[in-house]
């Protein structure tokens, strides 16, 4: 559901990624990466236990980043709209608005991997060998 929503946005409400934007494709890549990952943890496939610990840390990384990026982006509007400014007030803050929505469906399927993965593998985990 989240990538016909997904999907719909960018093909039918943007008219094909505004015509070729890096950032709306850079988007799409980066929500189809997350989401085939995703799947593959969840379903604990071999494939994806199979790679280096690194490999899916990396991701989980950059994952993080995203959903502090969205979820602040999210807190700040909520805190505008409490102190009855709107996120109509200028350009600047449409634009951020529309963005946060754009990233609604990633931000969902990032915040599963980020709560998946140290409970599916041990790739965050620290340990000490005291030999």
């Amino acid at each position: 559901m989240l990538f016909a929503m997904h999907i719909f946005v960018n093909v039918v409400q943007l008219q094909g990624w505004a015509e070729g934007n890096l950032m709306l494709l850079a988007g799409t890549a980066w929500y189809v990466f997350i989401s085939i990952w995703d799947v593959g943890l969840i379903l604990n496939l071999r494939f994806f236990r199979e790679i280096a610990s690194w490999k899916r840390t990396i991701p989980w990384l950059m994952t993080f980043l995203f959903a502090c990026y969205f979820y602040v982006g999210v807190f700040a509007e909520i805190q505008k709209i409490m102190q009855g400014e709107t996120w109509k007030d200028s350009t600047q803050e449409i634009y951020f608005a529309y963005i946060l929505w754009l990233n609604t469906p990633t931000a969902i399927i990032s915040t599963i991997y980020l709560i998946m993965l140290p409970f599916k593998t041990h790739d965050l985990s620290i340990t000490h060998d005291d030999d």
